[in-house]
């Protein structure tokens, strides 16, 4: 399994699709944030979409069969 960080759109997107919650990185003005809900996610992605994440897991196949 490999670790991918989702930003922005994408991040809420794929969080909507998976029941996720979302973080924030921090901003000169906030913390960094985590639990963060899809319509919170949209309204700080509003003014700064580079500040919302998402962390998930995917399997990358080798190509090998049986994988």
């Amino acid at each position: 399994m490999s670790t991918v960080i989702l930003k922005g759109d994408e991040a809420i997107h794929y969080a909507a699709m998976h029941n996720m919650t979302l973080n924030k990185y921090a901003s000169e003005s906030e913390h960094a944030r985590e639990g963060l809900s899809i319509e919170e996610a949209n309204e700080i992605a509003d003014e700064n979409p580079g500040l919302i994440w998402v962390e998930t897991h995917i399997k990358i196949n080798s190509g090998e069969p049986g994988e």
